[in-house]
């Protein structure tokens, strides 16, 4: 048996500010080639914004694009500004993303999961164990890996 942790997106010192933003892409399938497609357009999008993005796989099917903050913004606008952003990326790559909650709406589509960015909202850490065959582990992913990485545990090979 195993139960994964997950941690809060801010510190007990200002639990209404969060120190990291987190994209969360859910892709339709085990195919890992959505998830590096979009975290190269996720990433794109918030360089040309002036932020820095790191990478990190979920342990499961997807991965996580992160920006570290400042802690001065709160979860309100931390969210509105991801939700935004999401909805950018899927107006221009409408046949590739989505923002649509409910699978069966999804379309095959990956989804833009923009949710953990709210108060009391958790996500996995780096290198927390998963609950799935060989347990897998959610850890940093290296950016040049995203050419080739044909699943999420091949990513940091």
């Amino acid at each position: 048996m195993c139960i994964t942790p997950h941690v809060w997106l801010s510190r007990a010192d200002r639990p209404r500010h969060p120190d990291r933003l987190i994209f969360d892409l859910d892709p339709p399938a085990d195919d890992f080639a959505p998830v590096r497609r979009a975290a190269r357009l996720v990433g794109t999008l918030l360089a040309d914004l002036g932020l820095t993005t790191s990478l990190m796989t979920t342990g499961s099917r997807g991965a996580y694009v992160l920006v570290r903050l400042d802690r001065r913004a709160d979860f309100d606008v931390v969210r509105t500004f991801a939700r935004e952003a999401a909805a950018l990326l899927v107006r221009r790559h409408p046949r590739e993303l989505t923002i649509e909650p409910r699978v069966a709406d999804r379309g095959g589509r990956l989804y833009l999961d923009t949710g953990r960015n709210a108060y009391a909202q958790s996500a996995a850490p780096p290198y927390a164990v998963r609950a799935r065959p060989g347990a897998p582990v959610a850890t940093a992913w290296r950016g040049p890996a995203t050419r080739g990485a044909a699943s999420p545990g091949a990513a940091n090979r």
